[in-house]
């Protein structure tokens, strides 16, 4: 069960708790057993009937150092060469309820630390250097986006289901909770066409022209009027219908409309809204001057259109060069891409 659960884990412990040791089952042969019928996969026993010791942490104890004699005395040692470093290492703990170990090692990597291992309960946070199945999303899929710490798609029946970080409720499953697997994203069972993702945020765009956005909300960036985060898809102020495609930055948001205009909100500190002001704004505003765009597109902190016959423009930040115009001025409306 566990193995259909958390198909992409790397290992199993199996625990005796009280029953099981009153009842006198023999973990390590069920351990030995199931480990061959999974290719070699370590699982491993524990005996840790209940919580001993005088801290009642004693079991704790015990899963750990079978997770040392099972595991790491057992792995040949060209497996495990790297480069070490001063600032290594290891997550070891039991438990990663609502994804405390993602917050951790986010935390840690954060303070300059570098973790080379990770035990805590759920098996599939492990990172990966080659493409893996995401689970249930194996055929059905028409569309993807990738946040900063999270993912979303659409299925062929227009449902949106996202998984990942869900600190902010970016996943719109009504939870903060983060998922390792796929969540179905509320009110959204049918009906969407484009997916945007953004930093902790998600908008989406429905096939009747409306924007609806979830997760964080500190700069307006989910366009509801309000700073406030959501869990949950709210639909952008003024834009229930007549929106032909989307597009998101770190913390700010555009729609192409249907007249072929566009329209802006969230973070905008350096002018990526594109309404010549500095103001960040919790609800959409038109971009200055421009007519006849085809397409958008948005950056961290900087926005591009592409308009009839072929012309670019670009505004918000330009600190590398993004507005593409020859300076190294941000500008706080559209330029013309050199």
């Amino acid at each position: 069960e566990i193995q259909e659960l958390f198909p992409l884990n790397k290992g199993i412990s199996i625990q005796s708790e009280c029953p099981i040791g009153l009842i006198g089952d023999d973990i390590e042969a069920v351990s030995k057993k199931k480990s061959k019928e999974h290719e070699g996969k370590p699982i491993i026993p524990v005996r840790c009937e209940g919580f001993r010791g005088v801290s009642q942490s004693l079991g704790h104890h015990i899963a750990n150092d079978a997770i040392r004699d099972w595991v790491f005395e057992r792995t040949p040692a060209d497996k495990n060469a790297f480069e070490p470093s001063p600032y290594d290492v290891a997550i070891i703990g039991d438990y990663n309820i609502g994804g405390d170990a993602w917050s951790s090692r986010i935390l840690l990597e954060e303070m300059g630390l570098r973790v080379i291992a990770q035990w805590s309960g759920d098996g599939t946070i492990a990172d990966s250097n080659t493409p893996v199945n995401v689970f249930g999303l194996t055929s059905g899929v028409t569309a993807i986006a990738a946040g900063v710490d999270h993912t979303c798609a659409i299925t062929s029946l227009g449902a949106v289901k996202c998984w990942g970080g869900n600190t902010y409720g970016q996943l719109g499953d009504g939870t903060a909770h983060n998922s390792p697997t796929p969540v179905n994203v509320t009110g959204l069972t049918s009906g969407v066409i484009a997916l945007a993702a953004g930093h902790e945020y998600t908008c989406a765009l429905t096939t009747v022209g409306g924007v609806k956005c979830w997760g964080r909300n500190d700069l307006g960036q989910l366009g509801d009027g309000t700073t406030n985060q959501s869990s949950s898809p709210i639909d952008v102020v003024g834009l229930e219908v007549g929106v032909t495609a989307i597009a998101t930055g770190w913390r700010h948001a555009c729609a192409l409309t249907s007249t072929a205009e566009v329209k802006c909100w969230g973070w905008n500190s350096l002018g990526q809204i594109g309404d010549g002001t500095l103001t960040s704004r919790q609800s959409p505003v038109d971009v200055a001057g421009l007519a006849n765009v085809t397409a958008i597109a948005a950056g961290g902190a900087h926005s591009c259109a592409l308009s009839a016959p072929g012309a670019v423009s670009c505004w918000g930040s330009n600190e590398a060069g993004a507005l593409g115009d020859g300076t190294p001025n941000s500008s706080a409306i559209p330029v013309s891409v050199a």
